[in-house]
């Protein structure tokens, strides 16, 4: 990988162009080793910086404060985002971590990244931006929800749980020439797209929402972090960071963000929530979708409890 620093305004490397012509000779060294070797040092530990830079422990503890951040985490935490935005699936590959490979190791190694991942959403959720989503979401007639290639998986989920609670909740997995043809039919009052991206974000995906933002079509974002070229176009963005490095980008942190959305606006609706979803149980009911405990499929026409319940209410309006 040509590890070149491309300032991206805010992020570590521009923070770092800043600092660096005012840097003893001790920080300056680290830095430098910082930034010819930022995809290592993403999961390195102070410790493990220090002797790889050959500098002390004070001097790696002492140099967030140089650039501003809090802590070393912090610092990391920026470092991983740039790393995750620029590694190639190869890259990737080639710095998956720790001697064992075996399938247990593997295993255990992608629930520690995912329990993570998921620590750190917690950490850095934010109700106000929550309520900011949920709130465009609640007032627009239709939500189309935008996901390509490997987050293709999180908009049809998405959409799938949100259409349990409102209707008109469209997911889009494949984007091509024809979306840009339904793009210029919405409606900026009515309709609002709802983008998953991940790293890395695909180009035609981005076309899509610039063309969308040109028009003037709310956007609403969940991504990783705010280097995401989305986060520019989305009047709300929702941050969960993937696990980093990983080969095969994990889905875990978005989708528990989903989960939450989708409740939370079921709290919000209170009533009309629970009204629309007991129309799809019963419906669920009568169909006989959903396998029961001995194994049989219910059925509207096998003494099925709803249907039968329906059936002797409509029986006794009859003869009343």
């Amino acid at each position: 990988m040509n590890q070149m620093i491309h300032p991206m305004r805010g992020d570590f490397f521009d923070r770092l162009r800043q600092a660096q012509p005012g840097l003893p000779p001790k920080m300056a060294r680290l830095a430098g080793y910082v930034s010819e070797n930022y995809v290592q040092v993403a999961i390195m530990s102070t410790r493990e910086l220090a002797a790889a830079a050959r500098v002390s422990l004070a001097t790696v503890v002492r140099f967030p404060r140089l650039l501003r951040y809090p802590t070393f985490d912090a610092l990391r935490s920026s470092i991983q985002d740039r790393v995750n935005l620029e590694l190639t699936g190869v890259e990737r590959l080639k710095t998956v971590t720790g001697s064992d490979h075996t399938p247990a190791a593997v295993l255990s190694r992608i629930i520690e990244r995912d329990c993570e991942s998921l620590r750190s959403l917690a950490q850095t959720f934010s109700d106000a931006e929550l309520e900011r989503f949920s709130a465009r979401l609640l007032r627009s007639e239709r939500v189309h929800i935008v996901g390509a290639r490997y987050v293709a998986p999180l908009a049809t989920y998405f959409a799938y749980l949100l259409g349990k609670l409102k209707p008109n909740v469209e997911p889009w997995t494949q984007v091509d020439s024809s979306l840009f043809d339904r793009v210029h039919l919405m409606n900026k009052r009515e309709d609002v797209m709802v983008a998953i991206t991940l790293p890395r974000y695909p180009a035609d995906f981005m076309r899509l929402l610039g063309y969308a933002s040109k028009r003037g079509i709310p956007i609403l974002a969940i991504t990783d972090s705010r280097l995401s070229p989305v986060v520019s176009l989305a009047e709300a963005t929702l941050l969960a960071r993937a696990s980093t490095l990983d080969f095969v980008g994990s889905l875990a942190p978005a989708a528990a963000l989903i989960n939450c959305v989708v409740n939370h606006i079921g709290f919000r609706m209170g009533r009309r929530a629970l009204d629309r979803l007991q129309r799809l149980e019963d419906a669920a009911a009568e169909a006989g979708i959903y396998v029961k405990s001995n194994g049989q499929a219910e059925s509207a026409m096998n003494g099925n409890p709803a249907w039968s319940s329906r059936r002797n209410r409509k029986i006794r309006t009859e003869k009343n």
